[in-house]
């Protein structure tokens, strides 16, 4: 008897419509909080190249240049997001902006890194090392450390 009502509950089409109500309810809201995700960003790299056109010092545009670029790598987008790193790397190094060019070379490590391009990103993170080190940020250089020590971890290059 008990396996009976067991079984009634079980293939019970109106019990079925009540348990597929909530499973069809998450994964609606994940899709719709996706969709919406995906237009704030297109929105925000809209807002930020708004702002860089107005802007009137280079350092700031430097910082702008640098958002938008880890936008686009947040979205996958890495062909804009290595654009946009290179263009702030380019305007910091013009102005001597050193703050800027160890934000552009960790951003392009960042990058490659996301590309799984591990040569190309320990080299960029090993450039803003340097600058940082030279500009005395500590936090900054503890982030590319860390980022370094995930590539060689994932690499199993336990020894570098």
């Amino acid at each position: 008897m008990l396996i009976l009502l067991i079984l009634e509950i079980q293939f019970n089409p109106t019990t079925m419509k009540n348990r597929l109500f909530p499973i069809l309810l998450i994964f609606t809201c994940i899709f719709l909080s996706l969709k919406i995700n995906a237009q704030t960003n297109s929105s925000k790299i809209d807002s930020l190249i708004k702002v860089k056109t107005e802007l009137k010092s280079d350092t700031a545009i430097v910082n702008i240049l640098i958002e938008i670029s880890e936008v686009y790598k947040d979205e996958n987008n890495l062909q804009d997001a290595e654009k946009y790193a290179f263009e702030a790397l380019e305007l910091a190094e013009n102005i001597k902006f050193k703050k800027g060019i160890g934000f552009s070379y960790k951003q392009l490590g960042r990058a490659f890194s996301k590309q799984r391009n591990d040569s190309l990103s320990l080299e960029y993170y090993t450039k803003a090392i340097e600058i940082f080190d030279k500009i005395s940020n500590k936090k900054q250089k503890a982030y590319c450390f860390t980022n370094m020590a995930y590539i060689y971890f994932n690499n199993e290059e336990y020894k570098q």
